[in-house]
């Protein structure tokens, strides 16, 4: 079964999507091409900001997360129940919950301060 690879380039973001049929497959393929992409980008001249890089594995609301762990040069990457992508956030199960509470609140501090 192949990994599908999927990288998105926007302005000086990069997400890179990547799925596979098998969850237990993917754990053992996910570092290596975290190690690919890292030669990547060290061959076209950019770098990595860890301070910036998160992983978030999606899945479905019935479906226990698995421990993935992906390290590089001693650093590990912090998993997250969310993330913002393009001004929208988007949680583990792909719901709108976040990205509603927050755009709720910034509606309500609008209103109240402008």
């Amino acid at each position: 079964m192949r990994v599908k690879l999927t990288p998105i380039l926007f302005a000086n973001d990069t997400s890179v999507l990547i799925s596979h049929s098998n969850l237990s497959d993917f754990k053992n393929k996910i570092q290596s091409i975290f190690t690919n992409l890292n030669e990547w980008f060290k061959n076209n001249l950019l770098s990595l900001n860890f301070s910036k890089t998160q992983f978030v594995h999606f899945t479905t609301r019935n479906t226990n997360q698995m421990e993935i762990i992906i390290e590089h040069d001693n650093k590990t990457i912090p998993i997250r129940s969310s993330t913002t992508f393009l001004g929208i956030t988007v949680d583990c199960t792909l719901s709108w919950r976040h990205h509603i509470d927050l755009v709720t609140k910034k509606t309500v501090h609008y209103m109240l301060f402008d």
